[in-house]
């Protein structure tokens, strides 16, 4: 510290009023209160900063003053100790303060001989003076020269992300998981119809499948491989199981579902002839658990930030049929059914660095349905080794639950909804051709249609099939 003065000259009370008034004024026009200077006596001032979305040009105070002038920094730190912001002086006794927007400060620790260290806490007025007073020996602050304050969104940065902002962010990922959500509603309908029903000698029956599925509304998709085995206990009875593994991760925008893991599923099926004339009942079970890799956009002040987690999906389904001969070549089968169907993405925390400072912790999000479902399958042989096939159906809740999407970190952050504008009750459809090769070899061809919980979002499936008996 050196000393320039110890009169205070008039001009000094002058100059800080002036300063306060023309910043007083930016601060109006900018309806937020940012950065205040208050004279407090002769070497005395006090800094808040305060939240706001607001954006202004570079803002400068300058007061003239003798008496001590401070030759280090102060450093502006947040609640977890890393650096938010250095006032510093240069030779001409400017004042500047630089923030993460212009020099990146984020993650630095605050130290060295020179610089003081407040920690800066929102809505507050802390005062510099006791922090400065408290290693130079009491002689003060002010000093003749220039403040330089940035942007008012520069400065706003000081404090991390806004809750309005973090929760537009949300909504994004909110938007994009409910298309993954979609998605997977979509692979558990027909999963839970897998079927193999050709058997030989051995009772047993192998086939394999390609499908792709499609999500009208968002461009979601994915594409998949099945393995389905089943063995025949009598002509009335067959059990068996698939495997199903995804081709490639999903995507919808911000968020990833990964390929690692495979799906898998049983069944059962009684039926009361070997034709499905009559009565036909069918139970199974499907199961999948993958990885989810969420990242979240900057809006406005908020930060980019990512996460993982876990998206485990499972489905049980009962139907029961009655078939019953329209003709010689046709088979109609109306049937009714119970389907529940759970889907959850696990709470997890985003990963905290440079950039993030504000990592947010999610919560558990899960959608789960109960549904009746109505409807009614048709058969038909249109030449001794090709037959076709279609079916027509309407699926209601009867129980539906769903989450509200919501996260902590933030103070005021609040929630969104996930369940907004959902759908009730849906209609299913498909249609598919057969080819038989010989007695024990067939290879199928099936599209599937089916309007899903969200909104309008409806998903299309094609599925190819070659299955064998043994």
């Amino acid at each position: 510290m050196k000393q320039k003065s110890k009169v205070l000259k008039s001009k000094f009370f002058g100059s800080l009023v002036f300063a306060s008034c023309i910043f007083g004024a930016i601060a109006s026009v900018q309806a937020e209160n940012l950065w205040t200077i208050n004279a407090t006596g002769a070497v005395n001032f006090t800094g808040s900063i305060t939240g706001s979305t607001a954006t202004g040009s570079i803002s400068t105070l300058t007061w003239n003053t003798q008496g001590y002038f401070w030759t280090g920094s102060i450093g502006l730190t947040n609640a977890q100790g890393q650096l938010l912001a250095v006032i510093t002086t240069a030779a001409d006794d400017q004042y500047i303060l630089s923030t993460k927007g212009s020099n990146a400060l984020f993650g630095k620790t605050c130290s060295g001989n020179a610089t003081v260290c407040v920690t800066v806490i929102p809505g507050q007025s802390q005062s510099l003076l006791s922090a400065i007073n408290s290693v130079n020996g009491g002689s003060g602050i002010n000093a003749g020269g220039t403040l330089f304050f940035l942007s008012a969104s520069d400065i706003y940065s000081l404090l991390g992300p806004s809750a309005a902002d973090t929760l537009a962010a949300m909504q994004r990922n909110a938007s994009d998981l409910r298309n993954i959500f979609s998605l997977q509603a979509s692979y558990v309908n027909p999963g839970l119809s897998y079927d193999c029903s050709i058997f030989d000698k051995n009772g047993v029956c192998v086939a394999f499948s390609g499908r792709y599925s499609s999500t009208t509304s968002s461009g979601a998709e994915a594409t998949s491989g099945i393995l389905t085995a089943a063995y025949r206990i009598n002509p009335n009875i067959r059990v068996g199981g698939f495997v199903e593994q995804y081709a490639t991760n999903i995507t919808s925008n911000g968020v990833r579902m990964s390929n690692t893991n495979p799906d898998f599923g049983v069944f059962g099926v009684w039926s009361q002839t070997a034709t499905d004339e009559g009565l036909k009942a069918r139970a199974a079970y499907r199961y999948g658990n993958h990885g989810v890799t969420i990242n979240r956009d900057v809006v406005g002040s908020s930060e980019a930030a990512s996460g993982n987690s876990d998206l485990t999906t499972q489905g049980a389904q009962l139907t029961v049929s009655n078939g019953y001969r329209l003709n010689k070549a046709v088979l109609a089968s109306p049937y009714v059914g119970l389907r529940y169907i759970s889907i959850k993405r696990n709470g997890y925390t985003e990963s905290a660095s440079a950039t993030t400072t504000t990592p947010l912790s999610y919560d558990t999000i899960s959608q789960e349905s109960t549904s009746l479902l109505l409807g009614v399958n048709l058969a038909a042989q249109v030449a001794s080794a090709v037959s076709i096939t279609g079916s027509v159906g309407v699926e209601t809740d009867t129980s539906q639950k769903i989450s509200n999407y919501t996260a902590s970190g933030i103070a005021n952050l609040g929630s969104t909804q996930f369940n907004n504008d959902t759908r009730r009750t849906r209609a299913v459809a498909s249609a598919g051709i057969a080819y038989k090769i010989e007695k024990s070899q067939q290879i199928s061809a099936q599209i599937f249609y089916r309007e899903e919980a969200f909104g309008s979002a409806s998903t299309a499936t094609g599925m190819l099939t070659y299955s064998a008996g043994f």
